[in-house]
């Protein structure tokens, strides 16, 4: 009995120390355990920026594609709330071979009730076929139509997303 308490004794001390060098240790990645896991599992941080690399059906994104473009929303905040104004980021994805576009227009309407929004938002670009939006407000909860218009070699593309704002 007194060897094994002696073992035991002799091992705790060096576990510990294995522990506790393991916990401050960082991840690899850089990124906390959430992160990384996050990552592992291909789910985009809420916070992330959109990337054309994100799979179909990531949560908190949006992706409408149209004639060979898609897109790769985030709103932000998110959920949209009704009369404040939020920003979208966006990431345009042309399609194999395509150069990234220069430009984008976004406009929103609700179809039901024939009208649009009442504020016109500004598209600035952050290279790379990503922009940032601003000045966007859904003033009242319903069904919306958020629209982006890329402007291509081939003339003008047109993306649209359903929005529900509650």
């Amino acid at each position: 009995m007194a060897r094994v308490l002696g073992a035991l004794l002799a091992v705790v001390p060096a576990m510990a120390a294995a522990a506790s060098a393991a916990a401050a240790r960082p991840v690899a990645t850089g990124a906390s355990a959430p992160e990384a896991a996050a990552r592992r599992s291909g789910i985009a941080r809420a916070d992330a920026p959109p990337s054309c690399s994100q799979p179909r059906g990531t949560p908190g994104r949006w992706m409408p594609e149209a004639q060979g473009w898609r897109a790769v929303i985030v709103p932000r905040p998110a959920p949209i709330p009704v009369g404040r104004h939020f920003a979208l980021e966006v990431a345009l994805c042309p399609p194999a071979g395509a150069p990234p576009p220069a430009t984008l227009k976004v406009d929103a309407d609700m179809p039901a009730h024939r009208h649009g929004m009442n504020y016109r938002p500004q598209a600035v670009p952050q290279g790379g076929g990503r922009f940032r939006v601003d000045g966007l407000m859904f003033h009242m909860p319903g069904y919306w139509r958020l629209m982006l218009e890329v402007e291509t070699a081939d003339g003008p593309r047109r993306l649209e997303q359903p929005v529900e704002v509650r």
